[in-house]
């Protein structure tokens, strides 16, 4: 019966205090005319997540897929963190390198003398 009292007030002031401590940016004039800073600090709330979602997971599926493949020689790659850095370092090169690109050369083309007759 403790127990459930403690895990419940915690669940209350982990969302009292994740509501509090999001709303701020959402609030404050200076945050949110700071695009860096609003791309940094969604940058890390991902980041976080996908480290609370994943990092958890993967000692199982390495597991999981050494145990498929039967190595004989006993050495083992560990697939699963290889697969979930490069699909990791593919999301972040789309991300930032080529819809950055994207971006900076359209607003290149719009900064152009455009005579409209």
């Amino acid at each position: 019966m403790i127990t459930t009292i403690i895990k419940l007030s915690a669940m209350v002031i982990m969302f009292a205090m994740i509501m509090i401590t999001g709303n701020i940016p959402l609030r404050s004039k200076s945050f949110k005319s700071n695009p860096v800073v609003l791309s940094l600090s969604s940058a890390f709330s991902g980041g976080l997540f996908l480290a609370v979602g994943v990092l958890h997971l993967m000692p199982e599926a390495n597991d999981d897929i050494e145990n498929s493949f039967d190595s004989e020689s006993g050495e083992h790659f560990p697939w699963a963190f290889f697969t979930t850095v490069l699909s990791f370092a593919l999301v972040l090169f789309i991300e930032k390198v080529a819809i950055a690109h994207k971006h900076h050369h359209h607003e290149h083309a719009v900064g152009e003398n455009d005579d409209p007759e």
